[in-house]
């Protein structure tokens, strides 16, 4: 496995799996960090491109810290989550996508679908969900 993408949608939660990914390190890694904005939201959003890409750079930055022989590469996308996150797989070459379960709840996620379903059903190579309850066991991590 040479690369492992971490799709990161801003919450406390989605961080999480950057724990997960450094427990499975390889030294001959490199990680893909992506933060997708939804086009539809992203008008009258809080937050803008530059700030997705400030977070990004954070979120590497804290990483390399710890494993300063890893590649980290950020990317910002525009669109629907699912379909930028596998895309990116594909034109990255990933080996595995880890990212957590969070995201749209109730009829968010009816109308729309659940991003990590979405993945783990089109992409080109194995993906490691960790949900809530997963985190909380792990890491005392809650959504309350």
């Amino acid at each position: 496995m040479k690369k492992i993408l971490v799709p990161l949608d801003g919450s406390a939660m989605a961080e999480q799996a950057l724990d997960v990914v450094e427990e499975m390190l390889d030294r001959n890694i490199r990680l893909v960090l992506v933060r997708v904005l939804n086009p539809l939201t992203l008008a009258g959003a809080d937050f803008t491109k530059q700030e997705a890409k400030d977070y990004l750079s954070d979120q590497a930055e804290s990483f390399q810290s710890r494993h300063p022989d890893i590649e980290v590469a950020c990317f910002i996308e525009e669109g629907l989550a699912a379909n930028k996150i596998i895309d990116l797989s594909r034109s990255e070459d990933v080996g595995l996508i880890v990212m957590t379960t969070h995201g749209s709840g109730g009829l968010g996620r009816w109308l729309m679908g659940s991003v990590a379903e979405k993945v783990v059903r089109h992409a080109p190579c194995p993906v490691l969900t960790l949900g809530a309850e997963t985190l909380k066991k792990r890491t005392g991590y809650s959504e309350d």
